[in-house]
């Protein structure tokens, strides 16, 4: 927690006397029910705020900047950033001794160590010697001043994770001869270095809908372009995972683009070349393979911040094998959203993962069933569909009704809207986010009633949710009443 509030209260008199009286503010508001006076023997002025100096010899004042000289007091993990020293009366080429630490004062948290903690600009596990790391601590001045170009990366981001705020608070002491500052001045302009979360979207096949099915039944282009809704995928997907407030720098929000760009969103694909080449399990395996061998660019810059999946098809095992590897290593899992999920009686997920799994279905009639049977398209696929009423429930023929070990939920979803087509290839738009929070939501109880037609009925209904969405199946159990003959099916 940076900054806070002085507030004097008083029933009489406040008075303050000294020699010197310096305000360096914003905002700065005083009222008093009768009269307010300020006065001094030499004179009150109120102008441009000035900056604090040392006041010392021969270090000045010290102020942070990104790599572009811009004056900034905010970083995100892994940029890069510079610090300035300027001074007076030191001659070009002598060194100031410049040590980093990490605020632990003048925040409310604390972590195990009592007071600040120093940073090593090389840390010795890295293999550098002591000499270099005391080498490193000496900055040549030149011109009146010396730079300092910090790269705030792993180390930094091991370092926020253990902060209770996930923020580090960065500032120097400087010294030189018998002057010792710490820099900047004021603690409002310490470096505060944060991590953000990264959301991670991992696509599934896309060769064969590109080369044998076509568009409907699926994406045909992998990483980004697979999400159909692009920037809104991002958007719906930082909303539902109430995140969209943290993705902010200097106070201004950032935008998608410079988030992708910094490695907080990421795009894998998670397929196979030929659909039938690889197992459920396979696909997890090399899940986990690809997370360790990319360990870096996926964790860089989370310092303690959750990393979040969406997987589609294919990319599901893929997606939770990634999963499996980064939660052993200790890197905390936000969710795992699991859509459309192929092969998923082939493989298992960490119950300790919150994991949520959906699949899209719908009912056609007995007289619109047979073409889908055997078709051009499918080939010689037969599907087998379960009956309810005079009509069939057409489940999403790639996947059908298998339910991932260890996920925490599983839903199938009634979408007359679509046809069989659709089922497998819509489960990738924002439309998602709503029906993965009412599966959150969702209960089903036994139910008894009687229908618009007189006639009686008894079986299973599901609780009410906030967007009503339709289940016709939670985990294990079907949802009878929002079946035929009960739930009268129109197109």
């Amino acid at each position: 927690m940076a900054g806070g509030k002085i507030i004097r209260i008083t029933g009489g008199t406040s008075t303050i006397e000294c020699e010197s009286y310096n305000v360096f503010c914003e905002n700065f508001y005083m009222s008093a029910g009768g009269k307010s006076s300020f006065t001094a023997d030499g004179g009150i002025y109120f102008g441009e705020p000035q900056e604090p100096t040392t006041g010392g010899k021969y270090i000045i004042k010290g102020y942070w900047t990104d790599e572009k000289d811009n004056r900034i007091t905010e970083a995100l993990l892994g940029e890069t950033v510079k610090f300035h020293v300027e001074t007076q009366d030191i001659p070009d080429g002598k060194t100031i001794r410049m040590i980093l630490f990490d605020d632990d004062i003048h925040k409310s948290e604390s972590d195990s160590n009592n007071g600040n903690d120093q940073v090593p600009l090389y840390p010795f596990y890295k293999g550098k010697k002591p000499t270099e790391y005391n080498e490193s601590q000496e900055t040549a001045v030149q011109n009146n001043k010396a730079v300092k170009t910090i790269v705030l990366g792993e180390y930094f981001s091991w370092l926020a994770a253990q902060e209770e705020d996930k923020m580090v608070e960065l500032f120097f002491t400087c010294s030189y001869e018998d002057q010792k500052e710490d820099l900047p001045i004021q603690f409002h302009d310490y470096r505060q270095v944060k991590g953000l979360p990264k959301i991670i979207f991992v696509n599934g096949q896309w060769r064969l809908a590109k080369y044998s099915f076509g568009e409907m039944v699926g994406p045909t282009k992998p990483k980004k372009p697979y999400w159909y809704d692009g920037d809104e995928m991002i958007n719906s997907a930082k909303d539902y995972f109430l995140i969209s407030d943290i993705f902010k720098l200097r106070n201004q929000k950032l935008k998608n683009e410079e988030i992708e760009n910094k490695n907080f969103i990421l795009y894998y694909d998670g397929s196979s070349y030929a659909g039938g080449d690889q197992s459920g399990s396979d696909r997890f395996a090399n899940g986990r393979q690809f997370a360790q061998e990319n360990f870096e660019e996926i964790t860089n810059g989370l310092g303690g911040n959750e990393v979040y999946l969406i997987s589609h098809s294919e990319g599901g095992a893929y997606a939770a094998g990634m999963a499996d590897y980064l939660y052993e290593k200790g890197i905390k899992i936000g969710e795992h959203i699991l859509l459309s999920t192929d092969e998923a009686n082939e493989f298992s997920i960490n119950p300790e993962i919150p994991s949520y799994q959906l699949t899209y279905m719908y009912f056609a009639s007995k007289s619109d069933i047979s073409p889908y049977l055997l078709t051009p398209e499918v080939g010689s696929l037969k599907l087998s569909y379960r009956s309810w009423g005079g009509y069939y429930a057409v489940i999403d023929w790639v996947v059908g009704e298998h339910i991932v070990r260890g996920v925490k939920k599983a839903g199938i979803v009634r979408k007359n809207d679509l046809d069989w087509q659709g089922l497998h290839g819509n489960t990738n738009d924002i439309s998602i986010f709503n029906e993965i929070g009412d599966l959150k939501n969702v209960t089903y109880h036994e139910a008894v009633g009687v229908g618009n037609d007189g006639e009686p009925y008894s079986g299973i209904g599901q609780s009410a949710t906030p967007y009503h969405t339709i289940f016709y199946k939670i985990d294990d159990q079907y949802i009878s009443l929002n079946c035929p003959p009960i739930s009268k099916i129109s197109k």
